[in-house]
């Protein structure tokens, strides 16, 4: 279990998760502020103020939202899967972002099937047939989502300094 107890997993989760509700609830309020301070009669430093916490409590957002997915899977198991296929997702500027749809044959001859985000990478078709190192919490071979390649099991799937 990587040498943390089930405690100190659960204690992780219940702390970044009331760290995420906690930024959510103040970048909402930041959004009513500087919409409330823009449309009174507020002199523009208000709004300015207003502006810069938003901003600030929305990156912070983003980072308890990452380290609260992070402490979900922190006791969880690896598996080394391959990569079946690529799923590509077009946005509207040309932009594309990438999915690496993953099998993965456990202990006792169960299979798993995993689905992985991997953003915008230059080559995604090249990941097809090589390995991945991921965590998983359940044995339903079907959760797609299941799984999370943090820095260690991208190290290992990729080499160090990837």
């Amino acid at each position: 279990m990587d040498g943390l107890s089930d405690v100190s997993v659960d204690h992780r989760v219940r702390r970044w998760n009331l760290a995420r509700s906690l930024f959510a609830f103040l970048t909402l309020a930041g959004v009513v502020f500087c919409i409330a301070s823009a449309l009174g009669t507020s002199p523009h430093w208000v709004w300015i103020a207003g502006f810069a916490a938003t901003l600030v409590s929305g990156c912070l957002l983003r980072i308890a939202w990452d380290k609260h997915r992070v402490a979900l899977f922190a006791g969880a198991p690896t598996a080394v899967g391959t990569v079946r296929d690529v799923l590509e997702s077009q946005f509207g500027d040309g932009a594309s972002k990438y999915q690496l749809l993953i099998d993965a044959e456990l202990a006792h001859g169960v299979s798993i099937h995993r689905r992985i985000d991997i953003g915008g990478d230059p080559d995604p078709l090249g990941w097809v047939g090589k390995p991945v190192r991921f965590r998983h919490r359940t044995l339903d071979p079907d959760d797609l989502d299941d799984a999370f390649v943090g820095r260690e099991e991208r190290n290992a799937s990729l080499g160090p300094g990837s």
